[in-house]
């Protein structure tokens, strides 16, 4: 990756975290938690006109191992 993106997303995070303070500290107490497999992880995206997207995810036995690595890129 280009190391001037990686400034300007280092920034973009720095301003992001400081506009939602919430979501950095979920992020970090996602990563210290063991996720079971059947764990479920819902988004949800409520938009100003009342429109609503949303996913869940049910967390398969294999999909482990994938949360694992994205823990250490931490």
């Amino acid at each position: 990756m280009n190391p001037i993106t990686l400034l300007q997303l280092k920034s973009s995070w720095t301003t992001f975290q400081k506009n939602h303070p919430k979501f950095p500290k979920f992020l970090n107490a996602l990563a210290k938690t063991d996720i079971p497999a059947d764990s479920t992880l819902e988004l949800i995206l409520k938009t100003p006109d009342d429109k609503t997207l949303s996913s869940k995810i049910k967390i398969q036995a294999d999909d482990i191992e994938f949360i694992k690595s994205l823990k250490n890129l931490q």
